[in-house]
């Protein structure tokens, strides 16, 4: 008999992490941080315990607590390597960011690197005798994976992050899958639509356009991973011609994207993408950007900080200028209370924002209807073990599974442990 143990991301978005536990070998799924908590961490793990590490991608919620493994452990991380490049910039990043302080520094993250272990999709991972892991493209971002472990005679299909519909960086995710037991997929989206991709994109141009044409600049907040290069994509297949800024942690994310060609569905039109925006470095650089219009991509995409805010709050007066938000807002981060106040929170006052202000929902998970087809189509009759969203959500995939498919769930709360 195997358990299953919830260290995070159960009934809540954060703190990514499942500890598989069977003939005494341990192995971590995940290990992410809680982005908007005084203790950012999840559940806690012995590391000399664990005898290897799947990191499905690189966001912090699945990925920022892997350091404190390296502390007293040295265990094997199994993940691609534009994962791991990408981490080694977003983990570093962190540590001079966070208003936490943090039990770890540099020399975990280069442990990290050290007991790092390429793998690619279609490679099956031996864990002694008794675990076998195969890593599947899981569409969500560049690198990113589903881990399907063998282990007791059992199959269990953890999805990470998932997205099975096609965005302009990368395919969705497509797995011929043998009959799967338990099914681990997260329900970020479980209770939301996503509009028609092509739509979508065409209202993001007309919209920018708009702008543009009048004298304006468009900010677009947007996360340094892959929503920033899925942002210029967009710019490139529509062929927008004015200037385009890239700014912030984007710009290294973007340089290491553009060495591994392997992980994206066109490589040309990202390359010709990058091929006609400027890189923007230090103040003076920002104020002239400002003055030349355009477009302007700059992380933090929550605007909680970076060259976003900066560029926020210099626009935010005048009317002629938008500010488009393409990516979630966590409840109570300034972008979110933009959004739903038409305020943006700076220093400890409050900007009454004159610019324009749009969402487009340029989300790289699975939606409602994507999550059920997803379900549909493994084989077998799984259980189901909705993870990765608000209690509402992962409840009505659970239902909707049970009720409809008639198959059997599970939903458990973080620390709480299943037996397979």
């Amino acid at each position: 008999m195997g358990k299953i143990t919830c260290l995070g991301a159960c009934q809540e978005v954060g703190g990514s992490g499942f500890l598989v536990n069977a003939n005494n070998r341990k192995i971590l799924l995940d290990y992410g941080i809680y982005l908007r908590r005084k203790n950012p961490f999840p559940i806690t793990v012995q590391p000399k315990e664990i005898d290897a590490i799947f990191l499905t991608h690189a966001h912090l919620d699945h990925s920022g607590a892997l350091p404190l493994m390296y502390i007293t452990g040295n265990p094997p991380i199994y993940t691609t390597k534009i994962t791991m490049d990408v981490l080694r910039v977003l983990l570093e990043d962190y540590l001079n960011i966070s208003e936490a302080i943090l039990p770890y520094d540099e020399g975990e993250i280069e442990s990290m690197r050290e007991n790092f272990v390429k793998t690619s999709y279609g490679d099956i991972i031996n864990v002694g005798e008794d675990f076998n892991v195969m890593i599947i493209d899981a569409g969500h971002i560049p690198g990113s994976y589903m881990a399907l472990i063998e282990v007791t005679g059992k199959r269990i299909l953890y999805t990470g992050d998932i997205n099975i519909r096609d965005t302009l960086l990368v395919k969705g995710a497509k797995p011929n899958l043998p009959e799967i037991d338990y099914l681990i997929m997260e329900s970020t989206y479980a209770l939301t639509n996503h509009p028609p991709r092509e739509e979508l994109e065409k209202e993001f141009i007309e919209s920018i356009n708009q702008v543009v044409d009048k004298g304006g600049v468009v900010l677009i907040p947007a996360f340094a991973l892959s929503r920033s290069q899925e942002v210029l994509c967009i710019l490139k297949k529509y062929n927008f011609e004015n200037q385009i800024i890239l700014d912030g942690m984007a710009r290294e994310i973007s340089r290491i994207f553009l060495r591994y060609p392997k992980y994206f569905r066109d490589f040309k039109l990202l390359k010709d993408a990058h091929s006609q925006i400027e890189y923007i470095e230090g103040r003076k650089s920002r104020e002239i950007a400002i003055k030349n219009g355009g477009v302007i991509i700059a992380p933090a995409g929550m605007l909680s900080g970076g060259a976003a805010l900066y560029y926020a709050r210099q626009l935010a007066n005048d009317e002629k200028h938008g500010i488009f938000i393409v990516g979630y807002q966590l409840p109570g981060t300034p972008g979110r209370v933009l959004l739903d106040t038409g305020k943006l929170p700076v220093n400890g006052g409050v900007l009454d924002v004159q610019a324009q202000v749009k969402y487009f929902d340029f989300s790289a998970h699975a939606g409602s209807q994507e999550l059920i087809e997803f379900i549909k189509s493994v084989p077998g009759n799984p259980t189901i073990i909705p993870v990765h969203g608000e209690p509402e959500s992962v409840k009505y995939l659970a239902d909707y599974a049970s009720r409809e498919l008639g198959l059997n769930t599970i939903l458990p709360v973080s620390g709480e442990t299943v037996e397979i």
